[in-house]
């Protein structure tokens, strides 16, 4: 080895790595081109609020031109509108499925407790937050975002409920009330408290766990058969 006093400026330690050869970038797909758009929008839309963001700032969040993305999207509304499409949540990802051997307590939990987790998914919360805000100029987005994200995820929860009033294992004369019902306690204080949070926040599991704890105690004594 060379003493570091010897070494001229141009002399460099062999490190047995060829050395990376300067060219063009990987040439994107068309879908990787879409992703890639949506993907900066969403960082656009949530750091500068949709008002404040900018086809161009998008564009150059992307690393793309203003002329890539028009072939895309004709206006920054229709990103918006792709977006929430594309954070759709028809039912939760990673609800288990039923065991007929397993408490109907435990059952219920399971289920609100995977709805919990999807809708205060933090990028859902965000998105969220921008849809609320921007509800008075583009009330079809709201209306989107309720019809993509909503709808599916509660009508599987109403689905099941339904389900386990027919078998008998709930008393309820109308399963989706009661669905509806205990899902809005379970998620109204998280939600609020997810949405007046920083963005990016995660609402602890645990925290999630004892809201829906703490809402089966109330609603048992009259959902639950004796000794459920």
């Amino acid at each position: 080895m060379k003493h570091p006093d010897m070494m001229k400026e141009n002399d460099t330690e062999p490190t047995g790595k060829v050395p990376r050869r300067a060219g063009r970038p990987p040439v994107l797909s068309e879908d990787e081109r879409r992703a890639a758009l949506l993907e900066a929008a969403y960082e656009v839309f949530v750091r500068e609020g949709y008002a404040g963001a900018t086809v161009e700032a998008i564009a150059q969040q992307a690393g793309m031109s203003k002329r890539t993305l028009y072939r895309f999207f004709r206006d920054k509304k229709q990103l918006l509108h792709a977006l929430v499409k594309a954070h759709q949540t028809d039912s939760p990802p990673s609800a288990p499925v039923p065991d007929p051997e397993a408490p109907i307590r435990q059952e219920l939990r399971n289920l609100l407790v995977n709805v919990l987790t999807t809708l205060l998914e933090p990028r859902q919360v965000a998105l969220l937050r921008l849809v609320i805000s921007e509800t008075p100029n583009a009330s079809d987005v709201t209306e989107e975002y309720l019809k993509v994200n909503l709808t599916g995820l509660f009508g599987s929860l109403n689905s099941r409920f339904a389900q386990l009033r027919e078998a008998g294992a709930i008393r309820t004369a109308n399963p989706e009330e009661t669905a509806g019902l205990m899902l809005s306690a379970a998620l109204g204080p998280l939600l609020w408290k997810a949405l007046t949070s920083e963005v990016g926040t995660d609402v602890p599991e645990a925290r999630i766990a004892a809201q829906v704890d703490a809402v089966l105690q109330v609603f048992a004594p009259t959902l639950l058969p004796p000794g459920a």
